[in-house]
């Protein structure tokens, strides 16, 4: 009998851990970022042209749905800048597909 209450009981955490089967999961899985990028070099005004780019977001932040995660990882305009040298960026058509 207490074999028997021990895994009810360890059967009981697993299911809590991993999720009951057939509860609905609203969590989204892996999806990319698909936008067009322009850069200038370091710390220079000039920017490249237009390429198209993506990232594929394996683990995607809970608090956000995809199209609000691409939107705001990518702006309209960025800069960053590391040891002594900031790069602007320009960003457009930022969108949401699938798994790459």
């Amino acid at each position: 009998m207490k074999k028997i209450i021990q895994n009810i009981m360890l059967l009981t955490a697993l299911l809590v851990l991993t999720g009951c089967p057939g509860d609905d999961d609203d969590s989204v899985g892996c999806f990319s970022c698909l936008y067009e990028q322009q850069r200038t070099g370091c710390n220079n005004s000039n920017y490249s042209d237009w390429e198209e780019r993506s990232i594929t977001i394996d683990e995607p932040r809970d608090d956000l749905d995809p199209e609000q995660f691409c939107k705001e990882s990518f702006p309209a305009t960025d800069i960053e800048c590391a040891a002594g040298c900031c790069v602007s960026f320009r960003y457009r058509n930022v969108r949401v597909g699938p798994c790459q």
